[in-house]
């Protein structure tokens, strides 16, 4: 007899990143432990939001298939005399087996024929099985930040306050840490209140009907239509930031959108200033206008929200006052003196311990660029001049108020850089290339477009990587701190698309002297076996 199963584990909310990565464990961890334990079933459906994780499994079978066992034994030639009796040696077989030996039984092998024994194992009740079975399955899930929150010493991401756990119309019971299932769910944002559940179908009328959605790719959906026909609302358009939106439809599970305002004075703040305040901490879009101009709006959400919406509004303007307050201040501070000044705390900052300070890799990406100038034979004095300016300025936001001690605003180095290098009265060649010198940052991201951004970006990458290969930081399996094989495709890839003709060889041996030069290689390290690695590493990305 099939019926259908219902599982939710209540917990306290899960951090964003966590639920993707939960459900996917939960659907691997029971479609192979049913696998495992022979009990068949029609279809497994693993749904979730920050507060419930839920498993519905259709047509499950209320015990296990059963299955044959075969021991094998003597040979029939041994175990069975000429006149068809069983020997001493059947005998012994069969008592060994706790079976009589009338019970034994003649299987062909690629041996030929041996006696052996047939056992037929019944099935276990599903019940049984899955009462001892779901908590180990559950306690299998890790995350990356795991806590003990009970005596029982049950280790969860959030703790669990409630366990639906229903087969067919029955409870079905089972114990995690030290709360035990029962059939009451809550769906107050707060856990105010408790409802019955009389089946699993109930559930999801239940669910639907108080706005919870449980899928998270409906509910992803839902929350790019929210935000999209608000910011339309307004006469705007959303800023579409598929990070952003993942990010909020698992912090959420009945989504409701609310459209804000801010102080208008705030857009003199270069835009990805504020467009990073709002999605950073807050998790706020942004809306543009005519012409892609940002307004004085954003689109935030809360969950399950039906009262009070205006006053929850509010704080979400208050807070977001604050934090553009605070990039105000950043901004002011910072162009409040040249960008060249900045670059000149660059001493005073190490890039990685052991192989000096960014004001050091600064002046080697001035040197291996201008070298590859060289080598491309491409430009004029002018470059020459701007390719110097902006190497020593490329890093300089890294001294900024905007950017350093990890602020909410770090990832707009480059972008700060080039902002800051406008206001400083740079030219636009070398403010350019200190925003390009980083691409391409991501999957899918552009290149340089400009020849000094190019020539930057490529010295900086091949410095990089060289200055990691000197102190060990290689890539090694799954592990890549620094990022290296994107530093490497980057650098492959802007060669390239840009029809750059490079000896690899001499880029890597150059950017190692200069290395060597400074004294951070390492006593006992051998240069040409460092040389040898890169290359190598180099040669793999391209294969």
């Amino acid at each position: 007899m099939r019926k259908n199963f219902l599982l939710e584990v209540g917990c306290e909310n899960l951090p964003s990143g966590y639920v993707a990565t939960a459900l996917g464990q939960i659907e691997k961890l029971f479609a192979g432990g049913l696998s495992d334990e022979r009990i068949p079933y029609k279809s497994l459906t693993v749904l979730g939001t920050p507060k419930r994780l839920v498993v519905y499994i259709a047509g499950l079978s209320d015990k296990q298939e059963a299955v044959e066992s075969t021991v094998v034994g003597p040979p029939a030639a041994v175990g069975l005399s000429p006149d068809g009796k069983y020997t001493k040696e059947a005998s012994g077989f069969a008592r060994s087996q706790g079976v009589p030996a009338n019970r034994l039984t003649t299987v062909k092998t690629s041996k030929g024929e041996y006696l052996a024994v047939v056992r037929r194992i019944r099935g276990r009740s599903t019940v049984s099985l899955l009462g001892e079975k779901v908590p180990q399955w559950l306690q299998s899930v890790k995350f990356p930040k795991m806590m003990r929150w009970d005596s029982g010493g049950f280790r969860f991401a959030r703790p669990v306050r409630w366990i639906v756990s229903i087969f067919g119309e029955k409870t079905l019971k089972l114990e995690l840490g030290e709360l035990a299932s029962g059939r009451e769910t809550r769906l107050s944002p707060y856990f105010e209140s408790s409802v019955r559940i009389e089946s699993p179908e109930h559930y999801f009328s239940l669910m639907k009907g108080n706005g919870i959605i449980l899928d998270p790719v409906r509910r992803t959906e839902t929350v790019r239509r929210m935000a999209r026909k608000a910011a339309s609302a307004l006469g705007g358009d959303l800023i579409d930031d598929d990070e952003l939106v993942d990010a909020v439809a698992n912090l959420l599970e009945s989504p409701v959108v609310l459209a804000g305002r801010f102080d208008e004075a705030f857009l003199d703040l270069p835009m990805e200033v504020v467009v990073t305040a709002l999605k950073s901490h807050q998790r706020y879009f942004s809306v543009t206008g005519k012409g892609g101009k940002l307004m004085p709006n954003f689109i935030a959400f809360a969950d399950g929200a039906r009262r009070n919406k205006r006053a929850i509004l509010r704080g979400y303007e208050r807070v977001l006052q604050a934090r553009l307050a605070d990039a105000e201040f950043y901004y002011i501070e910072d162009t409040s003196r040249p960008l060249e000044e900045m670059a000149q705390k660059l001493a005073g900052i190490v890039w990685l311990e052991g192989l000096g300070n960014l004001a050091q890799k600064a002046e080697r990406i001035e040197k291996l660029a201008m070298w590859l100038k060289s080598e491309w034979d491409v430009g004029t004095d002018e470059l020459s001049r701007n390719i110097q300016r902006a190497a020593r300025l490329a890093k300089a936001d890294l001294a900024s108020e905007m950017v350093k001690d990890g602020k909410e605003f770090t990832l707009l180095q480059g972008y700060i850089g080039r902002e800051y290098a406008r206001v400083s009265g740079e030219n636009e060649e070398v403010a350019q290339a200190i925003f390009e010198h980083y691409m391409p940052r991501f999957s899918g991201d552009g290149i340089p477009g400009g020849v000094v951004g190019v020539l930057l970006a490529v010295s900086d990458k091949m410095d990089t990587i060289s200055g990691c290969f000197i102190i060990g930081l290689e890539p090694t399996g799954s592990q890549d701190p620094y990022a290296l094989r994107r530093q490497a495709l980057g650098l492959l890839r802007i060669s390239i698309e840009k029809g750059i003709s490079m000896r690899l060889s001499a880029a890597i041996d150059r950017s190692l002297g200069y290395f060597e030069s400074e004294g951070l290689i390492p006593s006992g390290k051998d240069a040409g076996e460092i040389s040898r690695s890169i290359r190598d590493f180099l040669t793999q990305r391209l294969n």
